[in-house]
């Protein structure tokens, strides 16, 4: 967990533009990393809540994340992820786009290089907008990079 402020510009279609500090808490956790041959049921979430868009000076936003997957298959470069996925954001101004359920579920191959790992995969995705009512979905394909590190493993002087 961490709290933290930052200097943003936050640049949305040629009318929308902002610049200003922001301030936010985050969290994120993930469990069975699938470099962990005995892991079964990668998963992860997310949150992150505060004044984090300048162009909505004052709105306080919060939104939350959850994937759980499971491992179906190893292969000697990959692993192939089935998985489900919800994202939940609310804020304090009552914008449509900022209060919201998105879910979905798909496949990805998971490839690890070292520390470093690439998702590559596709799903389905449906959005409600919880004010007006308005929804949607859609077939993605998307690619993903992340870092893993382990805070309690650190050796310090290393």
């Amino acid at each position: 967990m961490s709290i933290g402020s930052a200097y943003a510009y936050e640049d949305r279609f040629k009318s929308l533009k902002s610049s200003g500090l922001i301030l936010y808490a985050q969290d994120w956790f993930g469990w069975q990393p699938v470099s962990d041959k005995a892991s079964r049921f990668p998963g992860s979430s997310w949150a992150a809540v505060g004044n984090i868009s300048p162009v909505e000076r004052g709105d306080i936003i919060g939104q939350g994340y959850f994937s759980q997957g499971v491992i179906a298959k190893r292969f000697s470069r990959a692993t192939l992820v089935p998985y489900a996925e919800t994202t939940f954001s609310r804020d304090s101004k009552g914008f449509d786009w900022d209060n919201k359920a998105v879910y979905g579920s798909g496949v990805k191959a998971i490839i690890p290089h070292g520390e470093v790992f690439t998702e590559l995969g596709a799903g389905y995705l449906h959005e409600n907008r919880f004010h007006s009512g308005r929804s949607g979905g859609a077939l993605t394909v998307f690619m993903n990079f992340s870092f893993g590190w382990n805070l309690l493993d650190r050796k310090v002087g290393r």
